[in-house]
């Protein structure tokens, strides 16, 4: 190899390991290190605490609430509203379906942090007949009180 094209090759190696060590490169590798490190410890220290289970009987209490509420003909904005407020996904409700009559199957089991009923709804359709199905529901009582409908 000629001297010049040595020459080329180590001035131009010279030049990248100038660019890789400029005060803008380590400012931003510094920077990045510590924005790791901030990670890696919020990480640590944000570790989810665990949620208390739900209240049985609480639970009982509130989805009977939200049934009768239903069964009178309100809607469930009027339970958000109250307090402490009650946070309900009934599709059926929400849609204007009206509620006869209702029975609660069993006195409810917990499933994980929430509370499992099976509940008998008799409900009209938009035909004015009477029909019966079986629905369960999902209550939470902590860390707010909310009332899911499970089989959807």
């Amino acid at each position: 190899m000629s001297k010049q094209r040595m020459r080329g090759r180590s001035t131009y190696a010279a030049q990248i390991r100038y660019r890789a060590t400029t005060p803008a490169t380590v400012r931003s590798m510094v920077r990045s290190r510590w924005l790791l490190m901030g990670i890696v410890v919020l990480g640590l220290a944000c570790t989810p605490q665990a949620i208390p289970a739900s209240d049985v009987g609480e639970a009982r209490a509130i989805l009977t609430t939200v049934l009768d509420a239903w069964q009178a003909g309100k809607i469930a904005a009027d339970l958000r509203e109250q307090s402490p407020p009650v946070y309900v996904a009934e599709e059926s409700w929400e849609n204007g379906t009206p509620l006869l009559s209702y029975e609660l199957l069993d006195q409810g089991a917990l499933h994980g942090t929430n509370v499992r009923f099976a509940v008998t709804l008799r409900t009209k359709t938009a035909k004015k007949a009477a029909r019966q199905l079986k629905a369960f529901y999902l209550v939470t009582t902590r860390p707010a009180l909310t009332v899911a409908r499970a089989d959807r």
